[in-house]
């Protein structure tokens, strides 16, 4: 993908990842010192925010089961007053709950991430493409992710679900005709993920993992998954008449 783009921000990441919180409840705080330092940062409750003040907070996301705002991720987890809040960064209308930001921030599962998370990432990453494409930038984009459950309607022989991704149809993912790479999460297992690249133009497969990998996992779990990847995606190609049409 584009080098001139950084999946991170460049301040604190934990103000990035909910756009909605709740405000923790000081009354059930059962650690003082933690209490008296959040309070000593100035926190306003929701009642002293002007009207006009919520309405510029165009990813605020309306929600009447709590009065109470968390500064981030962080204050959230460790002591907001609901089980879940919504986040315009990942899904705007899903319930996350506090296990789904606990593994963010890494103190929950180990840190392995899900499908829900990988989904979340993946979207983030077509939503700036999208709006780098609006905007008409000047950047090379002749490439698209694809979340997890493309990957899943893909392998299930889904090929309506699949060509969905792949034809254009579906905002706000390019058509493959428009593009050169695309790009998709797979798990091996239950929690190792790995990137999967492929070039349309020559089909060549490359898989980007963190982890060395040793060859008899490789053998029997790795490989059997690319090359059915690889099958069913050029079966995909096939359907929407890649070559023909291009």
């Amino acid at each position: 993908m584009d080098k001139q783009y950084s999946s991170q921000p460049l301040e604190k990441p934990s103000k990035w990842i909910l756009s909605k919180w709740r405000r923790p409840n000081f009354q059930n705080e059962t650690s003082p010192d933690k209490c008296n330092e959040m309070q000593g940062e100035g926190s306003r409750s929701n009642e002293t925010k002007q009207p006009q003040q919520i309405k510029k907070l165009k990813c605020a996301i309306p929600d009447d089961e709590s009065e109470k705002w968390s500064k981030d991720a962080i204050e959230f987890f460790n002591k907001g007053d609901s089980s879940f809040c919504y986040s315009a960064v990942f899904f705007k209308s899903e319930k996350l709950d506090k296990r789904f930001w606990g593994t963010l921030l890494g103190y929950c599962s180990n840190g392995y991430l899900t499908p829900n998370h990988i989904e979340g990432w993946a979207r983030r990453l077509i939503n700036w493409r999208c709006r780098e494409v609006q905007q008409g930038r000047t950047l090379n984009l002749r490439w698209t992710i694809l979340p997890p459950s493309f990957v899943d309607s893909l392998l299930d022989s889904c090929n309506k679900n699949a060509i969905k991704f792949a034809n254009g149809k579906l905002s706000p993912f390019p058509s493959f005709f428009d593009i050169d790479y695309v790009y998709f999460p797979l798990c091996f297992g239950s929690q190792d993920w790995s990137l999967i690249m492929i070039d349309l133009n020559s089909l060549d497969l490359v898989m980007y993992n963190n982890k060395r990998i040793s060859g008899d996992r490789y053998r029997e779990r790795v490989h059997p998954s690319l090359k059915k990847t690889a099958v069913y995606f050029t079966a995909l190609l096939v359907n929407i008449r890649y070559w023909k049409v291009k």
